[in-house]
């Protein structure tokens, strides 16, 4: 599941950074490509920290971190959800 986690940033990154001179990304969606990468990232990093067996005053931290971050860039797939 971890490597999981992993290849799945790297394939999102990948695929909202690069364009092709065919198929660039429009300027006006590369903020919006960079939050959904850092949306993902975020989430991420949430669910690999939270699943330690033991969590120290640092490790809580980071979880509340990567949360507040989470939620921060979740505007990005709200517009998708199926119960609007």
């Amino acid at each position: 599941m971890r490597n999981l986690r992993w290849g799945l940033l790297g394939v999102f990154t990948a695929a909202l950074s690069q364009t092709t001179d065919t198929d660039p990304i429009p300027s006006q969606h590369k903020p919006l490509c960079h939050k959904a990468i850092l949306y993902v990232r975020y989430i991420t990093d949430y669910i690999r920290i939270a699943q330690y067996q033991v969590h120290t005053s640092g490790t809580i931290q980071s979880i509340k971190d990567y949360l507040e971050d989470f939620h921060k860039y979740k505007e990005v797939f709200q517009r998708f959800r199926v119960t609007k």
